[in-house]
């Protein structure tokens, strides 16, 4: 195999099947390029034009680009799908994903400071995580759990107290059905009240 190594003005260009970097005056970035029978990588940033000057992921199957498959930026934040990610963490145009024994989403409290990432007293961590066919929410124990059931239904399990606006069941709002109660609890007492009194 053969590479060249070329040195011209502002530019170091190594010229080899698999490997090329080289700087792109448009742009005025520079970029690096893997690539085999399939395609390549393309490694490129920052570029003046994106806000953010992201150091971005493409790929090239050399007959189009697909991408930024992954890009990051001067304010630390990276974005999956998208070169301006607009938080730490930007995923754009899918789900995130966990898989594993130890497969979830896991949280701490605002309130803690940066870098405690176990949240050792009860309600400093939290964790989403699905279990057999369940999704629960985790804190120190499970306090939420929504199983899968049969056709369309499923099954809400929580610990503690539930406090709402309003609560519907079986699309009827729990408020109305305990209304519903009391009038034929104090009807029953009526009609008990009249019996007794014959």
């Amino acid at each position: 195999m053969t590479t060249d190594i070329k040195l011209g003005e502002n530019e170091i260009a190594l010229e080899s099947p698999e490997v090329t970097i080289f700087r792109e005056d448009v742009s005025n970035s520079s970029a690096l390029n893997f690539r085999n029978a399939s395609g390549y990588w393309h490694i490129s940033g920052p570029r003046t034009y994106e806000p953010g000057n992201p150091l971005s992921f493409y790929w090239n199957n050399n007959n189009g680009w697909s991408g930024p498959i992954l890009a990051m930026t001067t304010n630390g934040h990276v974005g999956v799908g998208t070169s301006e990610p607009q938080s730490s963490l930007h995923v754009h145009g899918g789900e995130i994903h966990s898989t594993g024994p130890v497969a979830g989403f896991s949280f701490t409290s605002r309130d803690l400071p940066d870098g405690n990432t176990t949240g050792g007293d009860r309600g400093e961590r939290f964790v989403w995580y699905a279990m057999g066919k369940s999704a629960r929410l985790w804190c120190d124990t499970d306090l939420i759990v929504i199983e899968d059931q049969h056709g369309d239904m499923a099954k809400l399990t929580m610990k503690g107290t539930i406090e709402c606006t309003f609560l519907k069941l079986n699309g009827m709002r729990v408020y109305d059905e305990i209304l519903e109660l009391k009038q034929l609890v104090s009807k029953l007492q009526s009609e008990i009240a009249s019996l007794k009194q014959q």
